[in-house]
């Protein structure tokens, strides 16, 4: 197995570790002249995660770089809100992107969490159900 192929398969491996829904466009290429065999594919990137969050990923080996079409298709999928990474050589930037992303959730979890108990004792407030206040001056008559 050539060295990009086995980084891609890094890069599949994780994804369907962390159970993110992806799609592949393999291309293939001539054994003897090395043309990508596929033209459809040529600019595309590598990897197209569409859940849980839009993500184009490009893989590149060694002094590999992106050719123009393919920058050109990176912004356009900018444009359109899909966030881009170029892999080079290892999956580290991935993984910081998914830690990333999952601690966003996580935090967004938590602030609907204590936004929905706000609203829940505005509510009962409102009500006039009074809630005690811990430390609030009572009179006894």
């Amino acid at each position: 197995m050539k060295r990009w192929q086995e980084f891609e398969a890094a890069v599949d491996e994780l994804l369907t570790r962390k159970r993110w829904s992806f799609w592949t466009f393999k291309n293939y290429r001539c054994w003897k002249c090395g043309a990508v065999g596929n033209a459809k594919g040529r600019a595309f990137p590598d990897f197209l995660v569409y859940h849980p969050v839009a993500l184009a990923i490009e893989c590149k080996v060694g002094k590999g770089r992106m050719r123009s079409d393919q920058i050109e298709v990176r912004n356009k999928m900018f444009l359109s809100g899909i966030a881009h990474i170029e892999l080079r050589d290892n999956v580290d930037e991935l993984i910081t992107f998914i830690e990333r992303y999952e601690r966003e959730i996580q935090n967004a979890k938590k602030a609907h969490e204590q936004t929905h108990k706000v609203a829940e004792t505005l509510r009962s407030r409102l009500a006039g159900e009074r809630t005690e206040i811990p430390g609030e001056n009572k009179c006894p008559g």
